[in-house]
């Protein structure tokens, strides 16, 4: 039978797990809007910095080559969410059991 101090440290988990996806989320959302703002303005630059460095990253317009940190991390909240929503699941159904 769980203690109250293993669900208590289940839900904490899943909690944490939760704002972490979030967080990861929002900072993308920023992160996004700062590069725009930045390609716009190197539009009206001679030398177009953003525009070459993707070029050396993905020559072949192949965007399966390169991940973008976001992508692979948004996978790993995600699987702490599922371990922890299945363990608080276990947990009260052995409560309800017992």
């Amino acid at each position: 039978m769980p203690t109250a101090i293993e669900i208590a440290g289940l839900s904490v988990g899943l909690l944490s797990s939760v704002s972490w996806m979030i967080n990861i989320k929002s900072y993308k959302q920023l992160n996004d809007a700062k590069f725009d703002v930045l390609r716009n303005l190197e539009k009206k630059l001679d030398f177009q910095f953003f525009s070459d460095e993707w070029k050396l990253i993905d020559p072949n317009n192949r965007t399966s080559q390169y991940q973008e940190l976001t992508k692979v991390e948004r996978y790993l909240p995600r699987i702490f969410i599922a371990l922890f929503a299945v363990l608080l699941v276990t947990c009260f159904t052995s409560l309800i059991v017992c």
